[in-house]
């Protein structure tokens, strides 16, 4: 018959990193100036009510600078007690506040209502995100 060709051994590719790496559970959370979202009662009864969608993870994103497990969102926005400014307070402020400007007013609205501020829905975005820059 045909002279068949020589085939290649097949190589496997093995990750060299396991999946899971246990020392990043969740990074230390810093204590704030404020008081804890879990201690106004408001807030932390509307947390506890939410399911974690996109808006919490967003909200997350905002006042952590990072996203979080599914399963340690809640827990760690009710832990959140005011920002801890490191270095460049001004520049991680202004950071903030582009962060805010680029989310789309809905947005805006809901993170008012799980952070308990009053916040008409007729306000203009401008308007809203100065009502908002009150609290950084």
């Amino acid at each position: 018959g045909r002279p068949s060709r020589e085939r290649k051994t097949v190589e496997r590719y093995a990750e060299l990193t396991p999946r899971s790496t246990p020392a990043k559970k969740s990074a230390a959370i810093l204590q704030g100036s404020g008081t804890k979202l879990k201690e106004i009662p408001n807030v932390f009864f509307k947390l506890s009510k939410r399911k974690a969608d996109d808006n919490l993870q967003s909200l997350h994103t905002l006042l952590f600078g990072r996203k979080s497990n599914v399963h340690f969102l809640k827990r760690n926005l009710a832990q959140f007690s005011g920002f801890v400014w490191t270095d460049n307070p001004e520049k991680q402020r202004n950071r903030i506040k582009e962060r805010l400007d680029k989310m789309n007013k809905e947005k805006l609205l809901d993170f008012c209502d799980i952070l308990d501020v009053q916040a008409k829905h007729t306000l203009k975005k401008v308007n809203l995100l100065q009502h908002m820059f009150v609290m950084i």
